[in-house]
């Protein structure tokens, strides 16, 4: 892919293919890639896969309340965990070292943070809850610039697609059993990252990402009480990059 990117650049230059005020920004970007081909560096161009390791950084915002008195309470929880990644992409550089990619990936294990809060139906008692998240699908537009051959800044904004689990412990002395609700939802992200090619083939990665989920609402009408949990994620990893 390299020979045929640097043989199109050559034909276009010769071939009077590309207007003169952007023969400059193609001449450069013949020399990176003949640099690239004599150094065997490049990171991101063309299809490439990944696995990563990262701190999430999650915030849990869950309002109960009770709808026939309105009597609603708001507790937050903050949690941190160790994620690993898997990703796979597409990516090409245009003559002007603009960096265009797509890529797909997914996160593991699921994370979970407890909270005890009191009740509002049932306002003797306490309660504690679990709410736990895993992205197991997320797709994301790259782009960027490469200020040099072996690396690579970049942009990222997209979508992940994840499983929201709200579930309430059993509690004997009030007589409340179990609750477990599963629900699939969206959330957008954004993201900056920068890239590292040791050869034409490995790479190393460092993304900062952040993450905001639709709002996971439920009824529990045994006790005329209401859920609404809220949640948003920062991340934080690095990631060995293999291009193909």
């Amino acid at each position: 892919m390299l020979i045929s990117s640097i043989k199109w650049v050559v034909r276009k230059i010769e071939g009077g293919g590309i207007l003169k005020k952007n023969r400059i920004c193609c001449f450069i970007l013949l020399v990176c890639l003949l640099t690239v081909n004599a150094h065997a560096s490049t990171v991101k161009e063309g299809p490439y896969v990944g696995l990563g390791i990262a701190g999430s950084f999650d915030h849990f915002d869950l309002k109960t309340e009770n709808k026939a008195t309105s009597f609603g309470i708001q507790k937050s929880k903050n949690n941190s965990q160790v994620l690993g990644s898997a990703f796979l992409g597409y990516g090409f550089t245009t003559c002007n070292l603009f960096y265009i990619g797509a890529e797909l990936g997914t996160y593991f294990p699921e994370r979970s943070a407890n909270l005890t809060r009191p009740g509002v139906t049932l306002t003797a008692f306490s309660f504690t809850n679990r709410f736990s998240v895993q992205d197991y699908l997320t797709g994301d537009f790259l782009l960027g610039y490469r200020p040099y051959c072996c690396w690579l800044l970049y942009v990222r904004g997209g979508a992940s697609f994840s499983r929201i689990r709200l579930h309430q412990f059993e509690n004997l002395a009030a007589q409340v059993p179990t609750l477990e609700v599963r629900k699939n939802k969206a959330g957008g992200r954004v993201g900056v990252g920068i890239n590292y090619a040791f050869n034409k083939n490995w790479g190393l990665g460092l993304d900062y990402i952040y993450t905001t989920y639709q709002n996971f609402r439920f009824f529990w009408d045994q006790f005329d009480q209401s859920f609404n949990l809220r949640t948003d994620s920062h991340y934080l990893g690095l990631s060995t990059i293999y291009s193909f």
